[in-house]
C-alpha cells in the first residue's frame, strides 16, 4: 500500500467468511477511503472472526490491492482495464440510458398505458418493475412478460407505446452529461463508432437524430434485425462486422444488465453507465468498471491510459 490518497480495495476468498456473510457471489468486496478505515475494518473483522479464521485466510485467499477510484462502485482498476486494447479501433454505444437518459420517458409511458388498461388490477407499476421487466430489454420479450400467452397483444401493446415515447422523446429527450466531450475525442482519434440497440429503428434513428449524432455513427445496429437481440452477442458482434473492426481493439458503452451482458459475451470490455440501473445488479454483468456519466474522472483516466498504452 502506498500513503497516497485514494481508495483501498480488500477482495476476501474466504469460504468460512462468505458462507457466514451469506454471499452468492466468490468474494465480498469491500472499499476504503484511507488507510485509517481500512485499518479499523480491519480490526473488527478479526475480532469478529478471531484467530482461527486469520489463520484460514491463507494468502490465496486473501489479497489486498490499492488503485484509485472517484466512483467505490466497481472492483476493477479502470486506469488499466482498457490499455490492451491499444491501438484503438472503434467505440460502440447503446442508445437508450447509454446516449440519453430516457428510460424515465420510457417509464412514464409504459406507467400510463398499463395503467389505462387495468393492468396489475390498475396500480401504477413501480420503477423497481420497470427495471426488472423492461429495461434494456427487446420488445418481443417485454411483450411475453407483461401479457404472457397472448404475444400478439403484448406486441401490439409495446408498439403503441413506442409511438407514445417517440411524442415524449420529441420534446424531452436531453443527452447524457459529457456525451459532447466524448464524443468529440472519438472524433478527434478517427475512430470507428456504431450505435448497438434493443430499441426499435423508428426509436434508434429519432433518439440519434435529436441528438445530433445522425452524421457521428458509422452504423446503427437494431437487436431485432439480428438472429438474437441483447443479450445475446449477437447485435454487438454484427457491429464489428460492419465497421471491420477487431474485438481485441474496440470497447463499448452500456446502462442495462443485458447490454453489458451482450457487449462481454462478444468479447470486449464494456464501460458501464449508472444511469438508472442498480449499480449491484450492474456488477454481475461484468463489466470493466462504472461510471456516473461521460464527465467521470474514472473515464477520462482510463482513455489516458489508453492513449498512452497507444503511443508506446
Amino acid at each position: 500500500m502506498t500513503a497516497s490518497s485514494g481508495t483501498f480495495q480488500i477482495m476476501i476468498k474466504c469460504p468460512i467468511v462468505l458462507r457466514y456473510l451469506k454471499k452468492e457471489q466468490n468474494y465480498l468486496n469491500v472499499v476504503f477511503y484511507s488507510k485509517l478505515t481500512f485499518v479499523s475494518w480491519l480490526s473488527r473483522f478479526l475480532t469478529c472472526f478471531g484467530i482461527e479464521t486469520l489463520l484460514y485466510l491463507h494468502i490465496s485467499y486473501f489479497i489486498i490491492c490499492c488503485s484509485y477510484h472517484s466512483f467505490p462502485s466497481c472492483c476493477a482498476n479502470s486506469e488499466s482495464s482498457l490499455t490492451r486494447l491499444a491501438p484503438l479501433e472503434a467505440v460502440l454505444f447503446d442508445i437508450d440510458g447509454t446516449l440519453c437518459d430516457s428510460d424515465p420517458l420510457h417509464y412514464h409511458a409504459f406507467r400510463e398505458m398499463l395503467q389505462e388498461i387495468g393492468f396489475n388490477g390498475g396500480v401504477p407499476i413501480t420503477e423497481e418493475f420497470f427495471i426488472d421487466t423492461v429495461a434494456g430489454k427487446h420488445n418481443d420479450d417485454i411483450a411475453l412478460a407483461l401479457f404472457p400467452g397472448d404475444l400478439e397483444r403484448g406486441l401490439k401493446f409495446v408498439d403503441e407505446k413506442e409511438a407514445m415515447f417517440r411524442r415524449i422523446a420529441a420534446k424531452q429527450l436531453k443527452p447524457l452529461n459529457g456525451l459532447d466531450k466524448v464524443r468529440k475525442w472519438i472524433e478527434n482519434h478517427g475512430l470507428k463508432r456504431a450505435a448497438v440497440t434493443n430499441a426499435p429503428r423508428a426509436n434508434a434513428e429519432l433518439m440519434i437524430s435529436i441528438l445530433g449524432l445522425s452524421d457521428f455513427f458509422d452504423v446503427v445496429i437494431i437487436g431485432g434485425e439480428c438472429e438474437h437481440a441483447k443479450p445475446h452477442p449477437d447485435p454487438y458482434l454484427k457491429g464489428l462486422e460492419a465497421l471491420k473492426a477487431s474485438k481485441d481493439h474496440t470497447f463499448v458503452f452500456e446502462d442495462s444488465v443485458s447490454g453489458i451482458k451482450a457487449g462481454v459475451a462478444a468479447g470486449m470490455p464494456v464501460i458501464g453507465l449508472a444511469t438508472r440501473n442498480p449499480e449491484h445488479l450492474l456488477m454481475e454483468a461484468k463489466p470493466a468498471f462504472l461510471i456516473k456519466d461521460y464527465n467521470d474522472s474514472k473515464l477520462w483516466a482510463a482513455l489516458e491510459e489508453l492513449d498512452k498504452a497507444g503511443a508506446r
